[in-house]
């Protein structure tokens, strides 16, 4: 079937070119009204650099600390101190080339806003460096964590396949699991600042617009623009 359908395909020859790799967006508050919805989901982020950037390593163990995990200052303070939501979720999303880096999490419409701004405060680590105990822990974890990723044929095949398609050396696990054990908490705090600005990320509530958006400006959120269920086509 493919013979018959594409056989008498061809290709030009010349490999693909790009001028340039895409760059980020300008970054921006958008509130996406969902009217009567009794929750808000929020997502905050910003650009990241790829697995080849010398900082990933740090920058895994940080995030992880930051809003990766369970004990994380986000789940510590929003979750279990504020009550505010069942989880919050912080990660990195490398490409090919770049990346982006998300939190991620739902809240209640009343403490939406409070919520936001919250987060926000959280991930600046001016001021509040890691500590040696969340990096220890987080450092353990990731560490921890490979050898169950390829303890089957299936992850070993499927991480080889990572690396050929991001470009990655086939050494790259090994590399990257040294890199890990030599994560300080100064290296740390330091990469995650260098790329991780909570000032100037974007930001994106999906929620009831008539409730959020005087909470998000009185907290500091003011909308940049509002997108309206009638403002979607198709």
């Amino acid at each position: 079937m493919v013979e018959a359908a594409f056989g008498s395909w061809g290709g030009s020859g010349l490999p693909p070119t790009a001028e340039r790799a895409p760059g980020p967006g300008r970054p921006e508050v958008v509130l996406a009204d969902r009217p009567g919805s009794v929750q808000a989901d929020v997502a905050l982020g910003g650009p990241a650099p790829d697995r080849t950037d010398p900082r990933w390593a740090d920058l895994r163990v940080a995030t992880h600390a930051v809003g990766g995990a369970f004990w994380s200052r986000l789940n510590r303070v929003l979750r279990e101190e504020r009550g505010f939501t069942y989880g919050i979720s912080m990660g990195l999303l490398p490409f090919r080339t770049g990346g982006a880096y998300s939190v991620t999490s739902s809240f209640r419409t009343e403490v939406a806003a409070r919520a936001v701004a919250e987060a926000r405060d959280l991930m600046s680590l001016r001021g509040a460096p890691l500590t040696t105990e969340e990096v220890t822990d987080a450092v353990a974890y990731s560490v921890g964590l490979l050898p169950l990723r390829y303890a089957t044929a299936r992850g070993v095949v499927e991480q080889t396949a990572s690396n050929v398609l991001y470009g990655l050396p086939l050494g790259y696990v090994n590399e990257h699991l040294a890199r890990l054990r030599r994560v300080t908490p100064d290296s740390a705090t330091r990469s995650y600042t260098e790329v991780v600005e909570p000032a100037t990320m974007s930001i994106v509530v999906a929620g009831d617009a008539d409730a959020l958006t005087g909470p998000l400006a009185a907290a500091g959120v003011v909308p940049d623009r509002v997108v309206r269920p009638e403002d979607v086509v198709g």
